[in-house]
C-alpha cells in the first residue's frame, strides 16, 4: 500500500504530541500515542524508538508507584534476585518461541537502568545522592563494556548483571537488588510488545480479570489529557450507583490532583480494601464538577455486553464477547437460553 503525502505530516505531529506528552512526563499517554502511529509505520525507526523509550518510562513509573513492588524490592536480597533473573532467563530459553539474544537482552536492562538513574521516584526511592556526572560515567563505561565485549549466552548474562550490579553498589550507593531487578524488567520487556514483567499486585489484577470479579468502584479507565477518563460504567456497580457516567473525568482522588501526580499513580490510589471509600473529583463533559465518596465494593465483571434478539421471526441474535474470564461459557449459555 502507498502512503499519503501526508503522511510525513501527521507522523511528525505525532512525534512532537509526544514528545510534549514526555515533557509532562505523561508516559502512557505518550506510549499509546507512538503504538497506535507505529501500527501505521512499522518501518520507522525514530518512532520505534520512542516506543520503546516511552515504555520503559512507563514501565518504570508503574513499577515504582506499586508497593508490592516496593516491599518485595526491599525483603529480596540480591542472591535472590539473582536467582530470579536466573530463573526468568532460564524460561526465556526453554520456553520463548524465539533464540533469545542475551547481548540484546542485558542492552536492554542497561538502557532501563540508565533511565531509572534519571527518574524522581527511582532517585526518592533509594535516597540516590550521587551526581548526574557520576551517574551518566557509570553508564557510559557500561555501555563500553557491553560494547566491547557483549553477552554471550544465559551464563555469561548472569555473570554480567552481578558485576554491574555490585559496580552501581560501589560507585553509587545503589543497592545491588534494585539494579538486578531493573535488569530482570529489561529483559522480559524487550521481548515483545505482548511480555512484561508483572508485579504481584499487577498478578492479583490479571487473576480477577480471570475470575470475572474484583474489588474497586466498577469503572474502566481511559488515560487522557492528565486525566482519568470513565471509558465504561460496570451495571450495578457502586460506581454506578454513585452517579458516575461515561464520559466523566476523574480529576481528583482523596485530595491529590491527576495533573499532580502521574495519572497511573492516580490510577492506584482508587484501589484499596473491601468496604472502604474513595472520594473523586468529578469534571462532567459539560464543565461541571462534582464530589462524590464511593464504596469500594466486589464488582462482577460482565462478559457479554449487547444481547439482543435481531430477529425474532427468523431467529438471529446477537451478544458481544467482551471479555473471556472463567464465567464467560455460563454467560453464554444462559444469554442463550434467554
Amino acid at each position: 500500500q502507498t502512503e499519503h503525502l501526508s503522511d510525513p505530516t501527521q507522523l511528525n505531529l505525532v512525534l512532537q504530541e509526544g514528545l510534549q506528552l514526555e515533557q509532562q512526563r505523561r508516559w502512557g499517554e505518550a506510549l499509546s500515542r507512538y503504538e497506535e502511529a507505529a501500527r501505521r509505520y512499522p518501518r520507522n525507526g525514530e518512532l520505534q524508538q520512542r516506543v520503546t523509550l516511552a515504555r520503559i518510562h512507563f514501565d518504570l513509573s508503574r513499577r515504582y508507584a506499586d508497593q508490592s513492588y516496593l516491599k518485595a524490592m526491599r525483603e529480596l536480597s540480591e542472591q535472590q534476585a539473582l536467582d530470579l533473573f536466573a530463573e526468568v532467563g532460564l524460561k526465556i530459553q526453554s520456553h520463548y518461541v524465539h533464540n533469545p539474544n542475551w547481548n540484546e537482552l542485558v542492552r536492554r536492562g542497561t538502557q532501563s537502568l540508565q533511565i531509572a538513574l534519571t527518574d524522581a521516584s527511582f532517585e526518592r526511592v533509594h535516597e540516590l545522592r550521587a551526581s548526574q556526572d557520576e551517574r551518566h560515567e557509570l553508564t557510559s563505561y557500561l555501555w563500553r563494556v557491553l560494547d566491547q565485549h557483549g553477552v554471550r549466552d544465559r551464563k555469561h548474562a548472569q555473570e554480567m548483571v552481578r558485576w554491574i550490579a555490585r559496580l552501581s553498589g560501589q560507585r553509587l550507593q545503589l543497592p545491588t537488588t534494585a539494579v538486578i531487578l531493573e535488569y530482570t524488567c529489561g529483559a522480559t520487556n524487550a521481548l515483545d510488545t505482548y511480555t512484561a514483567y508483572l508485579t504481584s499486585d499487577q498478578l492479583d489484577d490479571v487473576y480477577s480479570q480471570i475470575e470475572g470479579n474484583f474489588v474497586g468502584l466498577g469503572i474502566e479507565l481511559k488515560v487522557e489529557e492528565g486525566s482519568l477518563l470513565i471509558a465504561d460504567v460496570i451495571p450495578r456497580g457502586p460506581a454506578q450507583r454513585a452517579g458516575i457516567q461515561p464520559g466523566d473525568r476523574i480529576i481528583e482522588v482523596d485530595g491529590t490532583s491527576t495533573r499532580d501526580t502521574s495519572t497511573e499513580v492516580a490510577a492506584d490510589l482508587l484501589k484499596g480494601e473491601q468496604g472502604t471509600y474513595v472520594r473523586v473529583t468529578l469534571l462532567a463533559p459539560d464543565g461541571s464538577t462534582r464530589q462524590l465518596s464511593v464504596r469500594r465494593e466486589r464488582v462482577e465483571v460482565p462478559s457479554l455486553e449487547d444481547v439482543q434478539l435481531l430477529d425474532a421471526e427468523s431467529g438471529v441474535a446477537y451478544f458481544r464477547v467482551s471479555s473471556f474470564q472463567k464465567t464467560t461459557s455460563r454467560d453464554v449459555d444462559a444469554a442463550l437460553w434467554r
